[in-house]
């Protein structure tokens, strides 16, 4: 189409105000084809590098993309502005966009300039693949001609390119076969890299990415249930290549029909190979690869002439796959679509093992859907449609989280939900997303906003923090492993009725402990920072509803104390064993889960933080309960001499002074710190930065009361476990 183009002066350290309008009159539209006309240019006044563009479109618009261009007489030079407060509509009637030529980083002082505004035919689709399996959307572009450096290997690896193929008669004399819509075809037959992109494998015989892939049968590539059924149905199923491409696009890629292959191949030839780009008929030997040059085996695609319409291979190389069924008769007539039943699909264009008279355009053969050999691949093809919806990526960036990097396509300026946070990120809470890695909160998740160019959100977190005056948090867990998150809340004191079931079975209770002194006169320790600890052990039912399993070897009341689990799958094998140098631990594990649903750090107490807790001020070998006096074992814990060999279920015992269960027997419990025979001291004790062993404290139902002193030190290696080996929670308090 001609580029209107208009007289303009800029002079952009005037204060000045200048337009131009150009009407375009007399110009003949139809109905595949619109005009722009009434192109008016002005800029602000003030000057503030933002220029108004005012168009108007008339008549149907089809697959265009309306683009602009300054041009610079004076030296010679022309622009592609790109810095827009929104797409350029391409509706008909009358729109208004705003260009930043400050953005652009454009700056025009000369007289002499003039502005275009024209409609881009989009004559290839390009569908970025990178990402493969990992991304949930493919984003889909188009451009108006070959690249400036030709196709490079990425178009035939990590993007798959298609031309726009304009419909009409088949150039034969022997048939009277009409093509009345437009379609797209792939420049190139499907390459290895490509399929494996999509699917996650490579089943080819021959190896390489720019080779194509072969040893897909047309059940591979469509599916055997749904894909079945064309002509019929265009549908396909949702485990082939071509559901999976469907999905990532919201676009019908399939395979060509019969028809459509043909009339691609030709490119407006009537003989045996395409046209040429210099109008002349092809010939085999400079368009394919066939058994008089393949040497045996399939070549990377397009590296032959291509026909006149930019199509390569579509002689040799793999036989290509229709949607067809094969008759032995010939077809015609308008937009054919085949035999409605049949035994074969149609392939079409030969191979690198067959002879020359194979990869004629009109050459026909079929094999069986499920059929596949090292000679037979595909090419894809697409509907041109009405015209085109502008789309665009827009990145999430975790900003200090963990998570994969993930993307959502939006249509243009179509009001769409923000996918839901999938980042973590340890001791804090995910709040929305901002424009910026240091920017405020510009969109809450699942918000709705319209798009009109690519972004990059990025999340926006609140450190963690927990009430300073609750005594107790409370950690809902009752929506399980499916829930997206567990409240946490606080209480000012143990509930009215107790602590009832459901605080040591759906939720997990914890006790804000004071920081303090430890009131022992044999060692000099000192905890300078306020922390909670459970009140009860960790039972079967709350690993169930984090984990999804129960490893307990004691099984008839889910309020026993899970056991048998190792420190490994409370905080995990890899990043969990880097305590004390870090307290990062494995997202898999029961750690890990707890923390990336409630943004607080929950853990294992250190030794001493479980010793200080236990003790409850009393500087004995027992608790010191309610009353102030010092308990006993009988009192306060489950051990050899009263157990039956068995657990029981938490907070059947007195409880410390401090409200805590279960600190003498029942079960071991697992603290963070590596095992040391010298034991720990100091403000703050971590433990031994390396070790063999994990410390566990509090002994357990099958063990004599010396074992259960709130002094008395186990240890085991950290993928230990053992029927009377559990262990209690902790947090930080605060920041």
């Amino acid at each position: 189409m001609k580029k209107f183009l208009l007289g303009l002066l800029v002079v952009l350290t005037a204060i000045s105000l200048f337009s131009a309008t150009t009407t375009i009159d007399g110009i003949d539209k139809d109905a595949r084809a619109a005009v722009i006309k009434d192109v008016k240019f002005r800029q602000r006044y003030p000057w503030n590098n933002k220029v108004d563009i005012d168009y108007t479109i008339v008549g149907e618009t089809n697959d265009v993309i309306v683009s602009f261009i300054v041009k610079d007489n004076d030296v010679g030079k022309t622009y592609t502005p790109l810095s827009f407060d929104k797409e350029p509509p391409i509706t008909e009637g009358t729109h208004r966009i705003t260009w930043d030529a400050d953005a652009d980083k454009i700056s025009i002082t000369s007289t002499n300039v003039v502005v275009g505004v024209d409609f881009v035919p989009p004559i290839y689709m390009v569908i970025d693949l990178y990402g493969g399996l990992t991304v949930p959307k493919f984003n889909v572009t188009y451009m108006d001609s070959v690249p400036a450096g030709g196709w490079t290997d990425e178009y035939k690896t990590t993007k798959l390119v298609l031309r726009k193929i304009t419909a009409g008669k088949m150039p034969r004399t022997d048939v009277d076969i009409t093509l009345t819509k437009d379609y797209y075809v792939g420049v190139f037959e499907v390459t290895q890299k490509q399929w494996e992109l999509v699917m996650g494998d490579n089943p080819s015989n021959f190896d390489g990415d720019t080779l194509p892939v072969e040893q897909v049968s047309y059940n591979n590539i469509r599916g055997s249930s749904n894909g079945s059924h064309w002509p019929a149905s265009n549908s396909v199923d949702a485990t082939s290549f071509m559901g999976k491409l469907r999905a990532k696009t919201g676009i019908d890629f399939d395979l060509p029909t019969e028809a459509q292959w043909e009339y691609a191949c030709r490119a407006g030839s009537s003989g045996d190979w395409g046209l040429l780009a210099d109008g002349t008929m092809g010939t085999l030997d400079a368009m394919g690869w066939y058994d008089g040059n393949s040497g045996g085996k399939t070549h990377a695609v397009g590296t032959k002439t291509p026909n006149a319409w930019g199509l390569y291979d579509m002689h040799g190389n793999v036989w290509e796959r229709c949607l067809d069924w094969y008759s032995g008769s010939d077809y015609s007539g308008t937009d054919p679509v085949g035999a409605t039943t049949g035994n074969d699909r149609v392939r079409r264009g030969g191979s690198w093992y067959g002879s020359g008279y194979a990869c004629g355009s009109s050459s026909r053969y079929g094999n069986g859907p499920d059929f596949r050999y090292n000679n037979l691949g595909l090419r894809v093809a697409a509907p041109a449609g009405t015209g085109i919806t502008k789309t665009y990526e827009v990145t999430f960036n975790a900003n200090g989280g963990e998570g994969a990097m993930y993307s959502q396509t939006f249509a243009h300026g179509v009001k769409q939900a923000l996918s839901a946070n999938a980042f973590t990120r340890e001791g804090h809470t995910f709040v929305g997303w901002s424009t910026s890695a240091d920017g405020e909160v510009a969109y809450t998740a699942g918000e709705s906003i319209s798009v009109t160019a690519p972004m990059t959100l990025y999340a926006v977190w609140e450190q963690q923090t927990i009430d300073a005056t609750g005594t107790y948090i409370v950690v809902d867990l009752s929506g399980g492993t499916s829930a997206t998150s567990y409240p946490v809340t606080t209480l000012s004191d143990v509930p009215a009725g107790g602590w009832t079931d459901e605080y040591k079975t759906t939720k997990l209770v914890l006790r804000k402990i004071t920081a303090g002194k430890m009131p022992r006169t044999d060692v000099d320790i000192t905890l300078t920072k306020d922390y909670y600890v459970g009140v009860f052990e960790v039972t079967q039912r709350q690993w169930e509803l984090v984990m999804g399993n129960n490893p307990s070897c004691f099984d008839g009341d889910l309020s026993r104390p899970v056991e048998y689990v190792s420190y490994d799958d409370i905080r995990g094998t890899s990043n969990g064993l880097q305590w004390p140098a870090s307290n990062a631990v494995d997202a898999s594990n029961f750690m890990g889960k707890l923390r990336a649903k409630t943004g607080i750090d929950f853990d294992l107490p250190t030794a001493a933080q479980w010793e200080y807790a236990c003790l409850a001020g009393s500087s004995g070998d027992w608790g010191l309960l309610a009353d102030g006096t010092m308990g006993t074992i009988d009192q306060m814990g489950w051990y050899e001499d009263n157990s039956g060999e068995e657990t029981h279920p938490v907070g059947l015992k007195k409880p410390n002074a401090w409200g805590l269960y279960d600190m003498h027997g029942n079960v071991w419990e697992w603290c963070l710190d590596w095992y040391s025979s010298s034991g720990y001291s100091g403000t703050d004790p971590v433990g031994a930065t390396t070790g063999n062993d994990r410390v566990s404290r509090g002994g357990g139902w099958f063990d004599y009361g010396y074992d259960c002193r709130s002094s008395f030190r186990g240890n085991d290696y950290p993928d230990s476990r053992s029927d009377d080996l559990g262990f209690r929670v902790a947090a930080p308090a605060g920041l």
